[in-house]
């Protein structure tokens, strides 16, 4: 019932789109008709073919529907075909809202390039610019309007109860009850979610989020059929994924689509993405979100940023230069090796703030409230962070980027990475002056798993909008704090 429902529908959409179309070809014939827009040649040649004029005399603005049927239904035939290789006539129940613009988008461009290279290979075929430019433009913009409406009037109704589609969720726990929160919040879909199937006694009979387990795997065929499910969602853990095979076995037996839910919670993830060799799906679980043109537009920013950070502030670095050479002995500048992206070691510098001397005894410990080894100015340079201004010397050599996680040095890094879970995931971009966790107050003698966090969350959610932020709020709050010392 639900495919011929399906087929019905489809029907019903490529019928409106003709008329869509066919309304887009009767508005750009009508404007060129009437004079509002002038056309390369009289009127009466804007089509025609080898069966005569597609529209009747220019005084007559009447239509002969004896030689407008076979070159109308040709082009829109061919714009319809256009349509579905583009993808415009499939399911769109969890697709964005602009989708449909891209694919109309994507259908006049494959029917509008090939076309008008068919129709000047001869005179006769000849087309005025004018009118193709008109119906071109009129379609995208109709086509992109109407399918917009045909979207929200689905989506309303979906969300009120009708067009339902009824899924089975394989799995009551942690994946299973998450899949279901999400399905909820997103209404318009149209997902109705009859049950849950799961294994073991202390699920029998029990309800999850107000969904009642319906019964085990083993019962899949009769659930399916009794309740009429469409639709068969298996979100089992990592450690049960054999269950997969055995569900994926009895589904043969049914109607009902299958999807699998990867428990990706259980894993180590990082920005995942699906992708393709050579037609073999293939998931990435561990992937840095700053590559092609994201990684282009960070740097071209970080390149901007830095030298116009120090081009500004050119006089300011060396009055902080000049005392600290007079207050102290030793270099202006502290380079100091830290690890950065993808674990690469870089010299990292700094404002010198200490003893020439300072960890020669000690060795790599972290500074401490009251730490003898500052001198006198770097004790103001660390309080306001001051010291960091040379880094954007770091970021002009494309080691550092303005906004990343605080790069620390390969001594500590050992025990945190087997202290900390994730930690060396830090590493999938460029270790940066400021950062969210900075500006959050996770910085100096704070909790590393809250630093983790931050940074993490900051890398999963990448954006320049995100850096400008980050930016803003280390100028107005992340200068100064307790633990800077």
């Amino acid at each position: 019932m639900l495919k011929q429902h399906n087929r019905f529908f489809l029907s019903c959409q490529l019928a409106l789109d003709s008329a869509v179309v066919t309304a887009s070809w009767f508005a750009a014939k009508t404007i060129i008709d009437r004079g509002w827009v002038a056309a390369s040649r009289p009127s009466s040649l804007l089509f025609k073919t080898s069966e005569g004029l597609l529209f009747s005399s220019l005084e007559q603005h009447r239509l002969d529907l004896s030689l407008f049927a076979l070159p109308h239904l040709l082009v829109v035939a061919a714009i319809i075909f256009c349509f579905y290789k583009s993808g415009l006539y499939k399911s769109f129940r969890d697709d964005s809202h602009f989708n449909d613009f891209w694919a109309v988008l994507g259908g006049m461009l494959w029917f509008s390039i090939p076309a008008w290279l068919a129709v000047n290979a001869k005179n006769e075929w000849w087309v005025s610019p004018q009118f193709a430019a008109l119906f071109a433009g009129g379609a995208l913009l109709s086509m992109s309007m109407f399918r917009f409406a045909v979207r929200m009037a689905l989506k309303t109704l979906r969300a009120l109860g009708y067009n339902q589609r009824h899924l089975l969720v394989v799995g009551a726990r942690r994946g299973g009850q998450e899949l279901v929160h999400k399905i909820r919040k997103c209404r318009w879909m149209g997902f109705n979610i009859v049950g849950f199937v799961e294994d073991g006694e202390d699920f029998k009979g029990r309800f999850f989020l107000g969904i009642p387990v319906l019964g085990t795997i083993a019962d899949l065929p009769r659930i399916i059929e009794e309740y009429g499910i469409d639709q068969v969602y298996c979100s089992l853990p990592f450690n049960e994924m054999d269950k997969t095979l055995r569900v994926a076995e009895l589904l043969t037996r049914t109607t009902a689509d299958f999807r699998i839910v990867p428990d990706l919670v259980s894993l180590t993830t990082l920005n995942t993405s699906l992708f393709d060799i050579d037609g073999l799906p293939v998931l990435g679980i561990r992937e840095s979100p700053l590559q092609g043109f994201g990684s282009l537009q960070k740097r071209i920013f970080d390149i901007a940023f830095s030298l116009a950070a120090l081009v500004s502030l050119s006089w300011f670095y060396l009055l902080i230069g000049l005392i600290i050479k007079f207050t102290s002995r030793g270099p202006v500048f502290y380079r100091q090796e830290r690890l950065g992206w993808d674990g690469r070691r870089f010299k990292f510098l700094k404002f010198r703030t200490m003893r020439q001397d300072a960890e020669d005894e000690t060795g790599p410990v972290w500074a401490s409230p009251g730490d003898d080894r500052r001198t006198w100015i770097g004790g103001l340079l660390r309080r306001t962070s001051l010291d960091e201004l040379p880094q954007f010397f770091n970021v002009l050599a494309g080691t550092m980027s303005v906004v990343g996680p605080r790069p620390e040095r390969p001594e500590f890094i050992k025990e945190f990475a087997s202290d900390i879970p994730k930690y060396m995931l830090r590493h999938k971009t460029k270790a940066g002056i400021t950062g969210w966790a900075q500006v959050n107050g996770w910085r100096g003698d704070t909790s590393l798993k809250k630093r983790v966090q931050y940074d993490l969350y900051y890398i999963e959610n990448w954006s320049m909008g995100f850096d400008l932020r980050i930016i803003v709020d280390t100028l107005f709050r992340g200068l100064l704090h307790k633990n800077a010392y």
